[in-house]
């Protein structure tokens, strides 16, 4: 099931491509589908803002990087179960940070000490989890 929907996810065409250069911190992201033949790093707090019905596909060509402390946050009613990360290369979540939606990696996902997610780690190789706390 985890490669049907990482092939499905990774599949669809994008609406926006290379959106900050990888770099998308600081940013209030509408439900689209973003692509990136980059790493995708998260230094700062990123909103995703739409309703329950909205879906977000990132699809990324490289890893995910999220610093330590960053926040994933959900505004106007969005879920994580409608947030699909789709990374070719491994998926790092920072200490302390805090994480909506559901990874489908390629490779391997890490949760630093400390961490939470509020979604789903699917990998095809293997998940880390550090005194990491994943949610519904």
């Amino acid at each position: 099931d985890m490669g049907t929907a990482y092939t499905n996810a990774i599949g669809r065409a994008p609406d926006y491509n290379e959106l900050g250069s990888g770099n998308i911190g600081s940013l209030n992201l509408g439900p689209a589908t973003y692509k990136w033949t980059t790493v995708v790093s998260i230094p700062t707090n990123v909103t995703l803002t739409g309703g329950a019905n909205d879906v977000w596909i990132f699809q990324i060509s490289q890893g995910l990087s999220v610093a330590a402390g960053v926040q994933v946050i959900l505004a106007g009613g969005a879920l994580p179960q409608n947030i699909f990360w789709a990374t070719v290369a491994a998926a790092d979540i920072g200490t302390t940070s805090k994480f909506k939606g559901v990874i489908l990696s390629k490779s391997s996902i890490a949760m630093k000490t400390g961490s939470t997610i509020n979604g789903r780690l699917l990998a095809q190789t293997a998940v880390t989890l550090d005194q990491t706390t994943v949610g519904p």
